[in-house]
């Protein structure tokens, strides 16, 4: 494949006579491009560099020194020469030392990150730092690259042609065209090479991300279900009524649109009671088969939600006085029931026995006044008196008459009970 012709990438010569040039080594490369990196447990944890940022900024790297992994500081020769913005880049030349140069030859050392100070930080989908100043030029190791695309190399080529240089004034046209062209080849296997490290970088991620995604997927539904399980648990301590297995930790759809207190069992988002619904869940929690999975306490909260309901919006409710449930709503919601029967109070119950002792005194008063007017008997005297079959004793009769007659019985019973007791006075 043919490389078209690129423009003259950043090169320096910089002051220095060529015979002062020799003996001593230099490398050269990108030291940042306009680009997101990512520093995990490092804060800022996404950085973005801005073009007009590091175009500003690019010169304030040169007489900058070198460090070795952010950690130490390399002693004299080892720093920036030179430094300018090329070809979207941080581009720059510095001298190094001997072990150095020999690291960045061997691909020891091949990439390098860029130390600085900022004015300001700005939130761009990331937190983007601006007013920078470069301090420094870290050799990297040991350590990866924010940016991949950063480069470090010898720069074989300037010692050669320093060399050839030497003792010119000025190198020949044909000598300045060669040079530039074996630079320009130079460069290209760098890009080539760059490129190459690139695309098996993308290949692996795409291979990495589906998988990534589905754990992402995995947590976030576990998130999800922990979270309904947690609204779950608030509702049931807000309503009494405890999660079941089978319950719904969300609304069915076709629910979706009902509120929360339309629900008579809202925990597990079961038997919906408005308008539309009440009627169907009257008629299933009527079926004790179908309630079984809540305790009693749970079946009288639920009913009395869905007889309210279903009152409010004038269904028909039948009581069902051996149900327990039924049993257990309040004594307002019964009397509204069908067939419902309000029990008799204590008093009640006392006037109704009070009422057939009467009725059976009475109809033993007249059955004595009835054998009354039979005629006359003769005893002999010293006989006991004997009595007649169908008769009762008086003190047997005052015996049953109570004593003291409840106000509450009225005019007519107590009238009864006096006469009665004088009756069986004079009988004596």
């Amino acid at each position: 494949m043919s490389i078209p012709a690129l423009a003259e990438a950043f090169q320096w010569v910089g002051d220095l006579l060529p015979e002062e040039r020799e003996g001593r080594y230099f490398i050269r490369g990108k030291a940042i491009h306009p680009c997101r990196t990512y520093h995990p447990r490092e804060w800022p944890e996404v950085r973005v560099y801005l073009e007009e940022e590091l175009k500003a900024s690019a010169p304030t790297l040169k007489g900058k020194p070198l460090i070795l992994d952010h950690q130490t500081t390399l002693p004299a020769p080892n720093k920036v020469l030179e430094a300018a913005w090329e070809d979207g880049a941080v581009e720059y030349v510095a001298e190094v030392s001997k072990p150095i140069y020999d690291q960045v030859k061997s691909k020891e050392i091949h990439h390098v990150s860029i130390e600085y100070n900022w004015r300001i930080l700005e939130k761009l989908d990331g937190i983007a730092p601006r007013g920078l100043e470069l301090t420094g030029l870290s050799l990297l190791k040991q350590l990866r690259p924010g940016d991949p695309s950063t480069s470090a190399e010898v720069w074989e080529g300037i010692v050669n042609k320093l060399k050839e240089m030497k003792g010119l004034s000025q190198p020949t046209l044909e000598d300045r065209v060669k040079w530039l062209e074996e630079e320009q080849r130079s460069l290209w296997n760098r890009i080539e090479t760059a490129f190459n490290e690139v695309n098996a970088k993308i290949e692996t991620l795409l291979k990495i991300i589906p998988v990534i995604e589905g754990l992402k997927e995995q947590k976030d539904e576990k998130t999800e279900q922990e979270r309904l399980h947690q609204e779950q648990l608030q509702r049931s301590q807000k309503y009494g009524i405890n999660p079941k297995q089978g319950g719904n930790l969300t609304k069915p759809s076709e629910y979706e649109n009902i509120p929360e207190d339309q629900f008579a069992d809202p925990v597990n988002w079961k038997y919906p009671i408005d308008a539309d619904h009440v009627d169907a869940a009257l008629k299933y929690f009527n079926q004790p088969d179908n309630r079984s999975d809540y305790s009693p306490e749970e079946q009288a909260k639920i009913m009395e939600k869905i007889v309210k309901a279903a009152l409010a919006n004038n269904i028909e409710v039948s009581y069902q006085p051996e149900d327990p449930t039924y049993k257990a709503l309040p004594e307002e919601l019964k009397a509204k029931c069908k067939g419902y029967e309000k029990p008799k109070s204590q008093e009640a119950k006392d006037l109704e026995e009070a009422q057939k002792t009467i009725t059976a005194l009475t109809k033993e008063r007249d059955e004595l006044s009835a054998r009354l007017n039979m005629g006359e008997g003769v005893v002999q005297p010293g006989a006991k008196p004997q009595v007649l079959s169908g008769y009762v004793k008086a003190e047997e009769v005052l015996a049953i008459l109570p004593k003291q007659v409840p106000y509450w019985w009225g005019a007519g019973p107590h009238e009864l009970v006096r006469r009665l007791r004088s009756k069986c006075s004079q009988s004596n």
